[in-house]
């Protein structure tokens, strides 16, 4: 199963930078269509200078991306996933605009990048934004190469297809499809009816997810055959965050957009009085700049902003990280202490 959407790119070179990094596409899973992905800017060019004589205006380049992520349950290959992303990209632009098709490998999910040319080359026009052709036509391209593959779709059958669906709506229809998406759901439903880790792992067993527990926690997916670790789920599903859910219902994650979230205030005094919940508080904190400074990426926002962002969070990690080492240093000094106990009371008798 795979979801798609489309938006506009405001930065053409930048977007190609953050796009090329090495450790997101192994430098191998790269296609172009009529231009070369080193000269990708000036070729998008070359055809808006024919369109702006042809119309008679100055028009700036503009360009396009199509995110399509698919679901780690289909345990596909970075190779299958840029193959259909190239051919999605020939489906949909009907070989008319320039396009590249970037796949990224550093997430569970993979997806492609297509970023493609507002002109059609051959007819010097403009691409059609009409809903019918960014949402309708967009999705239902993309559940024909699912089909084609046998990937599962998000709307089952043709009836109903046109009703129109929200993005929000969309990907939470296609997570609830997915074991990642039903995995989150139980944890969260275990979590509220348990009093102890212990309890919580017994009753997502009677549940019938098999775990497994080391560095982290993990259940299998019966479909893959494979364990599935709950940090891939987010910071709210480590084991640790789970047993802290448990011990303190009241401070249980909502599930809401990151635009829509807070900062957490620890100055308040039950932050003051609990160092378990301060320390909760500052690992909230952190991976909300780190949601927030990705959603800025996707909004097109100025790199001077992003990197002000940037630039607060790796302050806040390394205070975060020299807090923890002095804590360490602290138990590790009193339980040193405690082990010379009993010798220092033989020495110095009350």
């Amino acid at each position: 199963m795979s979801i798609v959407k489309i938006q506009k790119v405001m930065n053409l070179q930048a977007l190609i930078r953050y796009g090329m990094q090495e450790h997101k596409t192994n430098e191998e899973l790269v296609t172009s269509y009529e231009c070369s992905i080193e000269t990708i800017d000036r070729d998008f060019k070359s055809v808006f200078v024919d369109y702006n004589e042809k119309n008679h205006c100055n028009k700036d380049v503009r360009a396009r991306m199509i995110i399509q992520s698919f679901d780690s349950d289909d345990n596909l290959t970075p190779e299958q996933v840029h193959q259909y992303g190239v051919e999605f990209a020939d489906n949909y632009l009907k070989g008319n605009h320039q396009y590249a098709v970037i796949t990224h490998i550093e997430t569970e999910n993979l997806h492609n990048h297509i970023i493609f040319n507002d002109i059609d080359f051959t007819t010097l026009k403009m691409f059609d934004s009409k809903r019918v052709n960014t949402l309708d036509r967009l999705r239902e391209e993309n559940d024909k190469i699912s089909e084609k593959y046998g990937l599962s779709i998000i709307e089952e059958g043709r009836k109903g297809r046109n009703k129109y669906v929200d993005f929000n709506e969309y990907v939470a229809r296609a997570k609830k499809k997915s074991f990642k998406g039903s995995l989150e759901e139980m944890i969260d439903k275990n979590i509220s009816k348990s009093n102890s880790f212990h309890e919580f792992l017994r009753f997502m067993q009677q549940e019938g997810y098999e775990h497994k527990q080391g560095k982290y926690l993990s259940f299998l997916n019966p479909k893959s055959g494979k364990f599935m670790r709950t940090k891939t789920l987010g910071f709210h599903y480590l084991a640790s965050s789970i047993q802290f859910r448990i011990e303190n219902k009241d401070y249980s994650p909502i599930q809401t957009s990151i635009m829509n979230r807070h900062w957490i205030d620890k100055s308040h005094e039950k932050f003051k009085e609990n160092k378990g919940l301060q320390k909760w508080a500052t690992k909230q904190n952190i991976h909300y700049l780190h949601e927030l400074s990705s959603k800025m990426y996707q909004l097109n926002v100025s790199l001077s902003e992003l990197d002000e962002l940037e630039a607060t969070k790796e302050a806040l990690m390394d205070s975060f990280e020299k807090q923890l080492l002095g804590i360490d240093h602290e138990i590790f000094r009193l339980n040193k202490m405690k082990g010379c106990f009993h010798i220092y009371k033989k020495s110095h008798p009350l």
